[in-house]
């Protein structure tokens, strides 16, 4: 039976953040530190589930692996996992950015190699995001600590292919199986809560929204020769060029089409790829291909932004004869918006005040362009936001990266530990005999 009192609820506020000591801070950074150490590409990420998995067992947690694809699994922890009372999620993705192995001499903060230097943790993850897991350990090892018992269910999950990419043309395999497909799988098969925050890279601001995104690739096709008869070929490269001109140049009419008040557009050229780079003597390219980002509010429809852009693709060859572009849509996922004057928002601002730290506040508007699986969670009814301890950088800028890579200021990562906890505590509740 839950407690409403405020005096018990205030007390065990107490004893959650007088909990907090050196052996528990220790075990908290060392959680995070052993993430990084455990490298996590998409595709890859069974090592740190199960990790994971072995860490909140031995907290008394209720642990199972969801099979996404063979050795893909998502880790699923409750704590009281059959109280019917209130349920809280801490959600996080366990693939990194990048690999670490994209070209040698890589800095610190982009290897997986957990590195600590005057109070920041250097590493590849540190900030996007495996520090989160090892702050919401914090949270249920300071609540246990302060022998405090709840009354809902808290949920930790660590979710396989959340960073932006997809499969496309050569480039297939589960290393390319992003765009959250690990949460979505998850939802889909039971994952639920009353409201979800995933620890992000926010720098403890706020996340409460975000653009919708979509992939598109625009291709051209041109006529094979080889050098020495190349004036008889039609150049794939010229025209994939002149495509990348034209959507460039239309990024100032597309926002105006399609942003909203409070979250823009974007329109951005990502990647460019044509001909043969091991065979550059067959030319003129017969192929080239460009790709294509589009951020926009949630209130439009992927289709609807699909067909604009199909529109002025074709408009492009009409006008051009010769140039005949395609287009295709290889990745797409919805935004979010929860309102900052909603009940659960506000339940954050109130923890974060209450771990002792100055006020939080939403993002800039330019943050609200990078996705989140809070947008999952959303669409099946659940409240979600983006909340997390990276993101903060020694200069006081807000990003993942330094000129070294990633990096999470220790302190933050301590700061959202006892946030979380407090949080934890005031939509679980506590049990009447939890606190004296």
């Amino acid at each position: 039976m839950a407690n409403d009192s405020q005096g018990d609820l205030q007390a065990a506020r107490s004893a959650v953040l007088g909990a907090m000591n050196e052996e528990i801070a220790a075990e908290i950074i060392g959680f995070a530190c052993d993430l990084v150490n455990i490298p996590s590409p998409t595709g890859e990420e069974q090592a740190v589930g199960d990790y994971l998995g072995a860490r909140f067992r031995k907290v008394g947690m209720s642990v199972s692996m969801q099979e996404v694809e063979p050795t893909r699994n998502n880790m699923i922890a409750h704590l009281n996992p059959n109280s019917p009372g209130p349920s809280i999620m801490f959600n996080g993705h366990m693939d990194t950015s990048t690999s670490g192995r994209e070209a040698p001499d890589l800095p610190i903060g982009l290897l997986p190699n957990a590195i600590i230097e005057d109070g920041w943790l250097y590493g590849l993850g540190a900030s996007n995001m495996k520090a989160a897991f090892s702050a919401y350990y914090g949270a249920i090892r300071l609540i246990q600590a302060a022998g405090i018992k709840l009354a809902g269910r808290v949920t930790v999950s660590g979710v396989v292919g959340e960073i932006e990419k997809a499969p496309v043309t050569h480039y297939h395999g589960a290393s390319f199986r992003g765009g959250g497909c690990g949460a979505n799988y998850g939802v889909q098969h039971g994952l639920m809560a009353d409201v979800v925050v995933i620890g992000e890279p926010t720098g403890m601001r706020i996340q409460n929204a975000a653009a919708s995104y979509m992939f598109c690739r625009v291709g051209a096709k041109g006529i094979a020769q080889h050098v020495w008869s190349r004036e008889r070929g039609v150049d794939a490269l010229d025209k994939g060029i002149f495509l990348l001109h034209a959507l460039r140049a239309w990024e100032p009419e597309f926002e105006q089409l399609v942003a909203g008040a409070k979250i823009g557009a974007r329109l951005t050229v990502g990647a460019i790829e044509g001909g043969f780079p091991y065979k550059p003597s067959i030319a003129p390219a017969p192929m080239c291909d460009i790709f294509v980002d589009l951020r926009f509010p949630p209130h439009r429809s992927t289709l609807e932004v699909a067909n604009l852009v199909r529109r002025k693709i074709a408009q492009l060859g009409t006008e051009n004869p010769g140039l005949d572009p395609t287009f295709d849509v290889y990745l797409c996922r919805n935004g979010f918006l929860l309102p900052p004057e909603d009940a659960f928002f506000q339940a954050v601002v109130e923890a974060h005040a209450l771990a002792g730290e100055t006020a939080t506040r939403e993002v800039e508007r330019n943050r609200y362009f990078v996705s989140a699986d809070a947008t999952t969670f959303m669409e099946y009814g659940m409240k979600a936001l983006a909340y997390g301890p990276g993101g903060l950088t020694k200069d006081g800028s807000y990003q993942m990266y330094d000129e070294r890579g990633e990096v999470c200021r220790l302190a933050n990562l301590l700061a959202c530990a006892r946030s979380y906890a407090m949080l934890i505590l005031s939509h679980c509740g506590i049990e009447a005999e939890g606190c004296s």
